[in-house]
This record gives structure tokens, C-alpha cells and sequence, in this order.
């Protein structure tokens, strides 16, 4: 396969026609959160009005990583558990898959997706709670670092449907991992894609890196560490699913964990843990 002209990344934003601006939803939410008088009943108010992201935040909620005794199923109790942070990013990787028609689309499964991304997520949080490395990164950021990390991919397949098409052929053919086919052919990353959209949405700095270093993490500094975490979070989870992707996953080192400060132990509970992690239907 002939290399395809590289497709400028400001331009692929531009061109995603579906997410133009900042979602009105997340706009209310950004205003909410920074009223200190405000609560949960206020958050729910504005998720109420979306049936398709009040779906999402009651699927998440009754998800088995909260290990509720009784299901949830009032959108106020639903925000006052998960917590202002968790509910922004579900509203934005929500309005970025709601963008995305895969209808009968074999190679890319939007459900497989964020059933991936919830157990990425989980992953994180464990991962930074049992590490020995002080990052500075709450248990609910963390979570979302890796519930938002893939959400360069929804970006491309929306608006480069086939380059996205042949660098997911061109990793399975190859066996190379999704990124590296994805820069040979559109001359950026999914990581990069989301990354920038973190920027123009004005997300927080921290999401932004993690994003934008998952799939190139390091020691070096403090973004690139939040990108290893990440990193080694979407090994775990692409290790312990039962359903193959349709391209190679980039799995992390056999030293990753030493780097990060996990010990042996406390990785096995994370493994259980993300193992058991499922979406509820």
C-alpha cells in the first residue's frame, strides 16, 4: 500500500463537522461546577435533558466496579456517586460517540469501545492508587484519563473514515500497533487527534497528556508519566477482554509496572479487578 497524504490535524478537527464547538451540555456543566453552592440535583438537571448521556451515566453507576447493593436509577443519585469530574467526561466521550455512525461497521465496534474505555479506566485508578510515585492526580481524574483516552479514534474514524480504514488494515496485516499505522499513513496518532480536542475543549491539562502520551509514555516528566500510567492501564485491559480488537493492541513492557512502583501483589488485585469490571447491558 502506497503511503497517503498526511491530512493535517487542525484541518481533521476543522472538518469533524458534528463536534464543531464545545458542547452546549458541557458548557452547563463547566458553569455548575465552578458554583460552590451548587450539587448533585443541579448536575442532574442538565444531564435529565440528554436521554442518550443520562443512559450512559446510569449504565456506568450500575457498572459492577461500583458494586452497588441496589441498582441506581434516579440521575441525581447516579451524579452524586460518580462525581462532577467522572459525569464532564462522560458527557464529552458520550458527544463524540453519539457523532459517529458505525452502523454494521465490522472493524470498529462503538460498544466494544467503551466497554474498553470503562475498563481502562478502572485500570488507571487502581494503577495510580497502588503506585509509590506521587503524580499529584485524584482517584476521579485518574479514572477519566483512561475512560477518555481512545477518544482520538471516534475523531479520525468520523472524519478520515478511510485512512482510519487502512490503518486498521495495515496493523493487522503488518502486526504493528494501531498508532504507528496511523502515523504512516495520516502523519498523526489517535493520541495526537485527542489531545487536541482536549485543548479546544479547554479540558484539564492533566487529561490532555494523558491522552496525548498513552501510546508514548515515559519517566522523563510528569506528562509523560500520566501517559505511562495510561499506557500500562490499556494493556491490562486489552489483556484480560475476550473479544480480539480488529487491530494489533499495543501492549506495555514487562517493566512497566517496576517503573510505575506497583508491586507484584497489589497488580494481581488490579488484573481481578479489571477482569470483573463489565458495563451493565
Amino acid at each position: 500500500m502506497s503511503q497517503q497524504t498526511p491530512i493535517d490535524l487542525d484541518d481533521l478537527l476543522d472538518s469533524t463537522v458534528n463536534i464543531p464547538t464545545v458542547p452546549s451540555t458541557l458548557l452547563k456543566l463547566r458553569e455548575i461546577c465552578a458554583d460552590e453552592n451548587s450539587n448533585a440535583d443541579d448536575v442532574a438537571g442538565v444531564i435529565e435533558h440528554d436521554p442518550a448521556i443520562a443512559a450512559k451515566v446510569l449504565r456506568l453507576v450500575n457498572s459492577s466496579f461500583y458494586a452497588l447493593s441496589t441498582p441506581v436509577n434516579a440521575i441525581n443519585a447516579a451524579c452524586t456517586i460518580l462525581g462532577q469530574t467522572v459525569i464532564k467526561n462522560i458527557v464529552v466521550q458520550a458527544t463524540v460517540l453519539d457523532a459517529l455512525d458505525c452502523d454494521g461497521d465490522s472493524d470498529f465496534d462503538v460498544d466494544a469501545l467503551w466497554d474498553h474505555s470503562f475498563k481502562t479506566a478502572v485500570a488507571t485508578q487502581q494503577l495510580v492508587l497502588a503506585s509509590d510515585l506521587t503524580i499529584g492526580l485524584t482517584r476521579d481524574d485518574a479514572y477519566t484519563c483512561g475512560l477518555m483516552h481512545d477518544v482520538g479514534k471516534i475523531l479520525i474514524k468520523q472524519s478520515a473514515p478511510e485512512e482510519f480504514a487502512a490503518a486498521l488494515a495495515m496493523s493487522k496485516q503488518r502486526e504493528i500497533p494501531l498508532f504507528e499505522a496511523e502515523q504512516e499513513i495520516l502523519g498523526f496518532t489517535h493520541a495526537e487527534a485527542g489531545a487536541l480536542l482536549a485543548e479546544r475543549w479547554k479540558l484539564s491539562d492533566e487529561l490532555r497528556d494523558a491522552i496525548r502520551f498513552h501510546h508514548t509514555g515515559g519517566l522523563e516528566s510528569p506528562a509523560h508519566v500520566l501517559g505511562l500510567f495510561v499506557h500500562a492501564a490499556n494493556s491490562l485491559a486489552h489483556q484480560v477482554e475476550t473479544a480480539r480488537a480488529s487491530w494489533r493492541p499495543h501492549l506495555a513492557d514487562d517493566d512497566v509496572f517496576e517503573k510505575l512502583e506497583v508491586d507484584a501483589a497489589r497488580l494481581d488485585d488490579i488484573r481481578a479487578a479489571v477482569t470483573a469490571a463489565k458495563l451493565e447491558d
